[in-house]
């Protein structure tokens, strides 16, 4: 920029002397531009001053503003700033909780001495074993051999069947001797059947009957040990005392259930009254019998009769292992039943 403008100041000043002998008669208009001229190198010597001293420039000073200060308005109290983010507890340590075995199945059955809704009080069994049989050498040989039998608990009606019983279930009655305490009789294995499964039906549809169980006639093992209540003699007590027997059939007849006394396990008339069906079919041994829980042979035309009857002239037929049978469709005056609570084994056979 410096050395243009001298070379700009040299050529005009060489030109103008040109200009001013062609345009005679203009002195003035030339000394005018020779003032300007040194003005122009005045100027640039100030421009080269300047450009070697920076410090001298002075920086251009805005204008300073009036403001006016606005009242201050009251600041609220300082609110504490809450987190959104959920805090989450550190997890505690859990102490460590013993194994507790797991409880025992709900039972099948209530173990507790009942009375269903036809009036019958079952008297529950806890099972057990006993010796099963003829134990003092007086009984017949269908009595043996002896063996040691062991049984699942069972509810076992603590009398024979009634009259009124059966017509509460049955709704009919066909006997000889009629009175509502009397036990029922004339009634045969089949019939007797019949009547396990409507009072089966009947209280479990009130709701009475545990589940899993059904009644059914008493298997020839469940009647004797109930029978025995813990004895091993031809009876559970004094036969007097507990027997209705020895009657005529011209002036016999049954007698009132629970009557007579009961044996030590609250059971009445298991020696005499009348005969009362098992469930088992009839074999003339008990060879090939099992011993847990059995349930007699698999076939066979006849079915169990336990406990002798009113009519029974001796004390023989009562004792607690004799044995009888008769054909399952057979009725007489001399034959009733009791009936048992026992596991639903899927059948009444």
């Amino acid at each position: 920029m410096k050395y243009a403008l001298v070379l700009f100041a040299l050529a005009f000043t060489h030109f103008l002397p040109v200009q001013a002998q062609q345009q005679q008669g203009s002195v003035d208009r030339i000394a005018r531009l020779e003032n300007e001229i040194e003005s122009l190198k005045f100027r640039l010597t100030n421009l080269e001053r300047l450009q070697g001293s920076p410090k001298n420039i002075q920086a251009t000073t805005a204008p300073a503003i009036n403001v006016t200060p606005q009242p201050q308005r009251p600041q609220s109290p300082t609110t504490p700033q809450v987190s959104t983010t959920p805090q989450v507890p550190a997890t505690p340590e859990v102490p460590s909780i013993p194994e507790v075995p797991a409880p025992p199945p709900a039972p099948l059955i209530k173990q507790v001495t009942f009375t269903n809704g036809a009036g019958m009080k079952m008297i529950w069994l806890p099972g057990g074993s006993f010796r099963m049989g003829d134990l003092t050498g007086n009984g017949k040989s269908d009595e043996q051999p002896v063996r040691t039998v062991e049984l699942s608990g069972y509810h076992l009606g603590a009398t024979e069947v009634s009259q009124e019983q059966w017509k509460q279930v049955m709704g009919s009655k066909s006997l000889h001797f009629s009175g509502d305490d009397l036990p029922m009789e004339r009634v045969n294995w089949e019939h007797a059947l019949v009547f396990c499964k409507r009072l089966t039906e009947r209280e479990q549809a009130a709701g009475r009957l545990t589940r899993g169980r059904v009644y059914h006639l008493p298997t020839e093992a469940q009647w004797e040990y109930a029978c025995r209540a813990g004895t091993e003699e031809d009876f559970a007590g004094d036969l007097e005392e507990i027997a209705w027997y020895g009657g005529g059939i011209e002036t016999g007849s049954t007698l009132a259930v629970a009557t007579k006394k009961p044996n030590a396990w609250g059971f009445h008339d298991m020696h005499g009254n009348v005969w009362e069906w098992c469930r088992d079919r009839y074999q003339d041994s008990y060879k090939g019998i099992g011993s847990l829980d059995p349930i007699g042979p698999p076939s066979g035309e006849y079915r169990v009769l336990r406990g002798g009857s009113w009519f029974s002239r001796t004390g023989s037929s009562l004792r607690s292992s004799s044995r009888s049978r008769d054909h399952p469709a057979r009725r007489n005056v001399f034959i009733g039943f009791r009936v048992a609570v026992v596991l639903d084994q899927g059948d009444l056979n």
